[in-house]
């Protein structure tokens, strides 16, 4: 189809788009939108919409009358701004002479009727002054008047009233709507290999509320500083607010150094870091700024980035050169779609019908369907089911017997740190039966086994956390079942204290199973986790030894990925017999766990795990709905 041919195709619309992109080259969707006028609304506004653009050399004339009256109303603020600068010095005298002023008045209300009189004739007397003034100010708004007529009847000569009247009305439209119907032309448009749509993203960072406090009184750490001359014992240190936070960046840029629980101050007035600079900048409206600095501020939740969308419109590269001068915009506009009404009547025998393009795909329609990240969840769950297992639940809330001590993990481990877990105030009791874990930590209890040693502390089992991994759940499901056969897994959240970046969140799902059975071996292990990540998509997966305090043997689980390698998905291994032995199990456990976000991110071709918590209306509509599920081994 030639050039010709295919602009004989395009509708009114598209037309009135060509041209203006022809005298324009490139332009934003936005200010096209800001220029649009003469708009057709109908019963559907979104497709009568931004009938017509203003000529350019009518919209040029306006611009420039708009302008001179700008000139004359800045000439009557600043003529406004000398006659108040005497007013304001008039009131700061009055404030000067108020002091002396009341308490006159505080005497002259003990004198007798005769005072009050007097008084009652000095308000009488200012009246004419105050007359004055006003008459001053209406005096002065008077002789500007006639600036501003003669500007207003500059501009109506130049335009038609009527064109003016409707082109103000019109301008009420949301510039929203405009701005996305010359998007959806403009689309069209690409379609036909005539022009092209550029989404432009810019970050536009503004500080958060934390953030604002933290420009006003200094960043945690400063405010810290600050509070003691040398040095401070840390016990003492802690009971400042913001400690939990200061005391943690005191270290990170070296202004302190701690030793025996005295923390020593190592620059008694460090200079202004580059994040306390940035934040002012930020708060400033900068735009040029470390970038590196930014994003450790948004981790730290002081800034936050809200980006804008601008959609630049421009004529593809083999019509560059085209203006579109003569492109004939008043013709009879081609007929898409027929009525009712035309096929009765016949009137679409003399319509200007549009050719019927069969190769045109048709506009794509978005069903509604469940989050890609929930889909490959259920996926999970239904895979699991259908292999025999039977799903746990639990809540968030879990406590640290069942979190970590009776999976024999030692209450000095670093994981139980409060830097690495989320600890809450409330307590439980702990279970009946306690008894034998505490053995088994302290010396070994009956097995073989000598245990950690050094002290287990109640208290310290009693607390609660939020669940640090789902493996709490079945540790619970294997003491209420110590008898075979147990299969069974669970699906949830579980929350770390994590520095949020690409690949890491402080709330994630994890899913985790087990297998309690009389003969079931090591080899059992492998044969299942193979077949779940064969399911899943994953045909080559393989396994390397690996460590975790509450099984032996342990291994890693990976999968190859092309354009990748291999991937390391989690962990699994046999429940140690220090587990077991205190619940009464007397039979092997197989257990596994895995980050359900890492296969998303694999599934679903991200490269930041943030992304499956945005509600990206894009990246939700493209995901397919279904997947071929490829089988087992």
């Amino acid at each position: 189809m030639t050039m010709a041919e295919k602009i004989d195709e395009l509708s009114n619309k598209e037309k009135k788009l060509l041209k203006i992109l022809g005298e324009n080259k490139k332009i934003d969707a936005e200010t096209l939108a800001g220029l649009t006028t003469n708009l057709a609304i109908s019963h559907n506004p979104t497709r009568k919409a931004c009938e017509n653009p203003l000529p350019k050399d009518k919209t040029t004339a306006i611009l420039s009358d708009f302008s001179v009256l700008n000139e004359s109303n800045q000439k009557i603020f600043e003529n406004l701004q000398k006659l108040n600068a005497p007013t304001l010095k008039a009131i700061e005298n009055l404030q000067k002479l108020n002091a002396p002023t009341l308490k006159a008045i505080e005497n002259l209300q003990k004198l007798n009727a005769p005072t009050l009189k007097a008084m009652e004739n000095f308000q009488k007397l200012n009246a004419p002054i105050l007359k004055a003034m006003e008459n001053i100010r209406k005096n002065h708004l008077k002789s500007s008047i006639p600036d501003i007529k003669l500007d207003l009847e500059n501009i109506i000569s130049t335009v038609d009233t009527q064109e003016l009247t409707k082109t103000l009305n019109d301008l009420s439209v949301s510039q929203k709507m405009i701005t996305d119907f010359w998007v959806q032309q403009a689309h069209l448009l690409e379609e036909k290999k005539i022009a092209k749509v550029e989404r432009i993203q810019t970050s536009h960072y503004t500080l958060t509320d934390e953030g604002k406090e933290y420009l006003n009184n200094g960043l945690p750490e400063r405010q810290l500083l600050n509070r003691f001359d040398e040095k401070i014992d840390i016990k003492q240190l802690k009971k400042f607010d913001l400690s939990n936070v200061g005391i943690g960046w005191l270290r990170k840029k070296g202004w302190v150094t701690v030793k025996d629980g005295i923390i020593y101050k190592l620059n008694e007035n460090p200079p202004v870091g580059t994040d306390e600079t940035v934040l002012k900048q930020i708060n400033d409206g900068d735009s040029i700024f470390d970038k590196d600095t930014v994003i450790g501020l948004i981790k730290r939740g002081l800034v936050k980035d809200e980006p804008t969308v601008k959609n630049v419109l421009s004529l593809q590269d083999h019509y560059q050169n085209e203006t579109f001068e003569e492109l004939d915009i008043e013709s009879q506009n081609k007929i898409g779609t027929l009525t009712r009404k035309q096929i009765i009547s016949g009137a679409w025998k003399n319509a200007n019908l549009r050719r019927y393009d069969v190769t045109k795909l048709p506009k794509k329609a978005y069903a509604g369907k469940i989050h890609p990240y929930q889909r490959i969840i259920g996926e999970m769950r239904e895979i699991l089911l259908e292999m025999g297992f039977t799903e746990l639940y639990g809540g968030i809330v879990q406590q640290s017997f069942w979190n970590f001590d009776a999976l024999f993990q030692p209450q000095d481990h670093p994981a139980r740190e409060m830097q690495d877990t989320f600890y809450l105030k409330e307590t439980l009791p702990l279970p009946k039966g306690y008894e034998k874990v505490k053995a088994m930590h302290i010396s070994g209890g009956d097995t073989s086994s000598t245990g950690w040693g050094g002290v287990w502390k109640e208290e310290k089992a009693e607390q609660c956390v939020l669940r640090t991994h789902t493996t709490s759940l079945s540790i619970q499901y294997l003491a209420r079942n110590p008898n075979p056969p147990v299969k069974a897994f669970a699906v949830g959240r579980v929350y770390r204290r994590e520095t949020i970046d690409t690949t890491h969140l402080a709330e994630f799902e994890q899913l985790e199973g087990i297998v309690m059975d009389e003969n079931v071996t090591f080899g059992n292990l492998l044969g299942i986790l193979r077949e779940f990540y064969n399911r899943m998509g994953f045909e080559s997966v393989r396994f390397k030894p690996s460590f975790y305090p509450y099984t032996e043997p342990s291994l890693d689980a990976e999968v190859y990925v092309d354009g990748i390698g291999w991937i390391e998905m989690g962990g699994a291994g046999v429940f140690r017999e220090e587990v077991t032995a205190p619940l009464g199990v007397k039979y092997p456990v197989l257990a596994w766990g895995l980050g359900v976000s890492r296969i998303a991110m694999l599934r679903l071709g991200l490269k930041d795990l943030r992304l499956l918590h945005k509600s990206d209306v894009a990246f939700l509509r493209e995901t397919p709905s279904l997947r071929e599920i490829k089988g087992g081994i």
